[in-house]
């Protein structure tokens, strides 16, 4: 009996260890903890200059103590010609990043909604899969996971010739207090203006531009860190555009 009792009990003990601190959710609040979801859309969608297709995540950490979270990421299944990416706290990285560098600290019973999946497709029709890995820095066996299948269609790999823009060079990246375009291939007429806006399409800075003007320096120190589009116009039609990170 105290053999069984031993067994049991080391039964019991394991199956504690091996639930995770940390459950997942989306925006609508739906758990999609260590399962898949699907976005769909169109796939005529290129890096950087289209909007890209996009998932938000809610990490919640259940355990009784704060916890720094990491993320990482494991591209599955994407086509030459896409990119993808995600941001994490205030750090919105690179398409070659496969993990974050920076933690959050997410209090007992609380939620963290920093989090954002990015995927262009480049033109290329089908079902392209990236998983992201949420985990405890401390203690990485302590992990959910989701599996996003971005489902897109209508591909067409010529859209990105037809839709191609003059080169405008943006920097610093990331900005902090300002940010410099190069608008001298633009010959600028003095009708256009640049427009500064977020994820949800609302506008954060709106500059005017100036005939022949070679280069634009726009001021962010009030703009909150975090991932921003911008778009230069004329009338109806778009010279130019791309993506923006500020970080202070």
């Amino acid at each position: 009996m105290k053999n069984l009792f031993s067994i049991g009990f080391l039964f019991l003990s394991g199956l504690g260890f091996s639930q995770s601190s940390f459950s997942v959710s989306d925006k609508n609040g739906v758990d999609v903890t260590n399962s898949t979801v699907t976005v769909t859309g169109s796939a005529n969608l290129f890096f950087p200059n289209d909007e890209p297709l996009k998932w938000q995540g809610l990490i919640t950490n259940q355990s009784m103590a704060t916890k720094p979270v990491l993320v990482k990421r494991q591209v599955l299944n994407v086509p030459n010609g896409s990119e993808n990416q995600f941001c994490w706290s205030i750090q919105c990285y690179s398409p070659a990043a496969n993990q974050a560098t920076d933690t959050v600290d997410i209090a007992a019973a609380d939620t963290e909604g920093s989090f954002y999946s990015y995927f262009f497709p480049g033109g290329s029709n089908g079902i392209w899969t990236i998983r992201y890995v949420f985990f405890d820095a401390l203690n990485p066996n302590d992990s959910v996971h989701v599996t996003i299948n971005f489902d897109v269609s209508g591909g067409n790999t010529s859209v990105q010739n037809q839709n191609a823009f003059a080169s405008i060079p943006v920097g610093p990246v990331p900005a902090n207090q300002f940010v410099g375009f190069q608008t001298s291939a633009l010959n600028l007429q003095g009708s256009e203006s640049l427009r500064i806006f977020d994820l949800s399409g609302k506008t954060v800075l709106l500059q005017p531009l100036k005939k022949e003007q070679a280069q634009v320096h726009i001021s962010t120190s009030q703009v909150k860190s975090g991932l921003y589009l911008w778009s230069i116009q004329r009338g109806n039609q778009s010279l130019g555009s791309g993506r923006l990170i500020v970080q202070h």
